[in-house]
């Protein structure tokens, strides 16, 4: 499982990286608004992420109150990056992406996840962000 986790972890990079190629090269603002749209679902799957381990882990799970909360808070940063639009949006998603991944940093999480999903998320955390910055460049300087 863990081959096909990181093929569809870095599979998923590809509208990334294509939504900022595709507004640089074109000037098209499109690419930057689908860029948006694919970074806050995202997020927002990311926070779906600790819903799921809470309810395998069942009523032992450790902090799982505070886990669910805390799944819910990046689709609404998610919903929060889309209503601001395509200059401020970016680096809202790159913020909450961050946010997520720092999330996961704690000790007591990192041990319920695989080694090869920690790996990855350092990697995907790291194109997110840098192509939301990008998307972000782009819009600053053709002013959305």
């Amino acid at each position: 499982m863990a081959w096909t986790g990181r093929l569809l972890g870095l599979g998923g990079l590809v509208p990334f990286v294509a939504a900022a190629l595709g507004a640089w090269l074109t000037g098209d603002g499109r690419w930057a608004f689908a860029g948006l749209l694919y970074g806050a679902i995202i997020l927002s799957f990311l926070g779906g992420i600790q819903w799921g381990l809470v309810l395998g882990e069942g009523a032992e799970a450790p902090r799982g109150a505070a886990r669910l909360s805390f799944s819910v808070a990046p689709s609404l940063i998610a919903w929060a990056a889309l209503f601001t639009g395509p200059l401020l949006g970016p680096l809202i998603l790159a913020a909450g992406v961050l946010l997520a991944w720092l999330f996961e940093q704690q000790p007591w999480l990192r041990e319920r996840l695989p080694a090869w999903y920690g790996q990855l998320r350092h990697l995907l955390t790291a194109g997110v962000v840098l192509t939301m910055v990008a998307l972000f460049a782009f819009s600053a300087q053709a002013r959305f």
